[in-house]
């Protein structure tokens, strides 16, 4: 089960990043902190962390882009055609002064990708515009059962 909390005021700190990683290594399960006040907001923040190894399936959403930034860990994310077929595999890394790394990604609406996490606690910035209607998120499994 996903922990979901909301923070006013809306900024980030080391602080959000410990409590989330304190929660999930205690849990093993995702932690949420929202910086938008509800799921009707027209703009979502969002500091996510993710255990080890756990995944979003494939999906898109098709009302809104989506920016992913991480902050500590590592995330994979991976980019589909519109026919599930892998076109782009990219490995986000939190800013370094020793190695080039890419620390951010913008998703378009409607393209199909992957987030899973490659660290015992990614923790990342997820940011959209709201508000969120699970309705206009679709997984790629929901869509291959409609073509048959």
């Amino acid at each position: 089960m996903v922990s979901v909390r909301y923070k006013t005021p809306s900024f980030v700190t080391t602080d959000d990043l410990q409590s989330l990683s304190t929660e999930v290594k205690k849990s093993g399960e995702t932690s949420r902190l929202c910086y938008h006040q509800s799921v009707d907001s027209a703009f979502h923040m969002m500091l996510i962390c993710l255990p080890k190894k756990e995944h979003y399936p494939v999906h898109r959403h098709m009302d809104s882009d989506e920016t992913i930034t991480i902050l500590k860990g590592e995330l994979t994310i991976t980019i589909f055609d519109s026919l599930g077929k892998l076109e782009e595999q990219v490995l986000l890394q939190p800013l370094s002064d020793v190695k080039k790394v890419t620390v951010s990604i913008l998703i378009q609406r409607g393209r199909w990708h992957s987030v899973k996490s490659g660290s015992i606690d990614a923790s990342f910035l997820e940011i959209k515009q709201g508000p969120f209607d699970k309705a206009q998120m679709e997984l790629l499994s929901e869509q291959n059962e409609g073509m048959n």
